[in-house]
C-alpha cells in the first residue's frame, strides 16, 4: 500500500501573486510516496525474511516510493508461540532457540545485504526486526537512509505482556526525531508505545512530522480488526505497517 504525503513545511518556498501585482513568499509542501507493508513474514527463517524484505524494498522503489515502513519484528516474524502456552512449553517445542537463532544481528552479512538493497533502491527504510545482541533479543526498528547508511537504531521501551519472556527493554535514549532533507522530520515508535502518552510527547516535542507505526495483529476474524491506534494527530502523518496471521483453533495434545 502506498500513501502520498506532504514533506516538512519550510522545505521550499514559492511565489504567490497578489491582486495588486505584489509577490509574497508562502510555504510549499513537496509530496512523496510512502510504501506501507502489510504482509505475512517468513516466520522463523532469517534468510527467507531477508529475501522477502529486499523484494518488498525493490517493489516499493519501482512504484516510486521514497520511504518504506515495515511491521513490528517483520524479521523473522512475530513470536506467536508466546501466546499459545507457557514459556516452558515454548522451550520444549524448540521455538525459543529457533527464534533466537533467526533473529538479526547488525554486524551480520544479512544486515549488510539489507543496507545494500536500500542503497540500490535509493529510498529510506524503517525496518522492524528482532535484534540479537549478545545473549538478548530486542524489538527493534532500524532506520536506513537512501545512501544505505544507518539513520538510527532503536528498541521498544517495554515489551508488552508475554513479549517480556522473549525480549529485553529499551533505555529511552533512542526516542528521537531525525531531520532528513528528502522526507522531513521522521520518527518511529512500536505498537503499544502509541498508547503511552509520554512516548508520543517526546516525539511531538521534537517537531516530528511523520512516524513509522508498526504493529502486529492477531485476529480470528476474516475482516480486519478495529485499530487500537489513536487517531491522526495535528499536521502529522503516520505509516502503520501490520503483520498478519490468521489464528487457528488450538490443538494441544
Amino acid at each position: 500500500m502506498t500513501l502520498e504525503v506532504n514533506s516538512a513545511p519550510g522545505r521550499a518556498l514559492r511565489a504567490v501573486d497578489q491582486e495588486e501585482g505584489a509577490t509574497a513568499m508562502g510555504l510549499a509542501h513537496p509530496k512523496y510516496k510512502v510504501a506501507v507493508v502489510q504482509a505475512a513474514p517468513a516466520w522463523l527463517d532469517l534468510d527467507a525474511s531477508i529475501r522477502k524484505t529486499i523484494g518488498l524494498i525493490e517493489e516499493a522503489a519501482d512504484k516510486g516510493a521514497r520511504l518504506i515502513a515495515f511491521p513490528e519484528v517483520f524479521i523473522p516474524g512475530y513470536p506467536w508461540h508466546i501466546w499459545m502456552d507457557s514459556p516452558a512449553w515454548c522451550i520444549g517445542r524448540g521455538f525459543v532457540q529457533r527464534y533466537f537463532d533467526n533473529s538479526l544481528a547488525y554486524d551480520s552479512p544479512q544486515a549488510e545485504a539489507l543496507r545494500a538493497a536500500v542503497r540500490k533502491a535509493k529510498l529510506t527504510a524503517v525496518l522492524g526486526l528482532s535484534e540479537r545482541d549478545g545473549g538478548s533479543l530486542y524489538i527493534a526498528q532500524w532506520l536506513i537512509g537512501s545512501d544505505g547508511e544507518t539513520i538510527a537504531k532503536r528498541r521498544k521501551l517495554r515489551p508488552t505482556h508475554a513479549e517480556r519472556t522473549v525480549y529485553g527493554e529499551g533505555d529511552g535514549s533512542d526516542l528521537a526525531v531525525h531531520d532528513r532533507p528528502d522526507i522531513g522530520r521522521i520518527g518511529a515508535l512500536c505498537c503499544w508505545e502509541h498508547l503511552q502518552p509520554l512516548s508520543k510527547y517526546a516525539m511531538y516535542a521534537q517537531n516530528e512530522l511523520g512516524r513509522a507505526s508498526p504493529c502486529t495483529i492477531h485476529s480470528r476474524r476474516r475482516s480486519a480488526p478495529r485499530s487500537t491506534m489513536p487517531p491522526r494527530e495535528s499536521m502529522r502523518w503516520k505509516a502503520r505497517a501490520s503483520c498478519w496471521r490468521r489464528a487457528q483453533p488450538s490443538r494441544r495434545r
